[in-house]
C-alpha cells in the first residue's frame, strides 16, 4: 500500500537522495495518502478489474513498465 512499512521506507530513502519515486501497486484506493509520488499505476485500472489484474499480472506489470518507459 501507498502507506505500507515497506513503500514509506522507500519513499523516504528516495526524497533524501533527491530520486523520484512512481508507485505501482495492484489498487491504488481513492483514499490513499498523497505521499510525494511522480506517479502511480494501479493494475486494476489498467486492467479494468481486479480480477484481469491478478489473472494475468505479468501482461499488466508489462504494460505499467512500458507506460512509465515512454514518460
Amino acid at each position: 500500500s501507498a502507506a505500507g512499512k515497506a513503500t514509506t521506507h522507500v519513499q523516504g530513502l528516495a526524497s533524501a537522495a533527491g530520486v523520484p519515486v512512481t508507485l505501482v501497486a495492484w489498487r491504488i484506493a481513492d483514499d490513499a495518502p498523497a505521499l510525494s509520488f511522480v506517479r502511480a499505476l494501479s493494475l486494476t485500472d489498467l486492467a479494468g478489474s481486479t480480477r484481469e489484474a491478478l489473472g494475468d499480472p505479468r501482461r499488466w506489470l508489462q504494460q505499467a513498465g512500458a507506460i512509465l518507459a515512454r514518460g
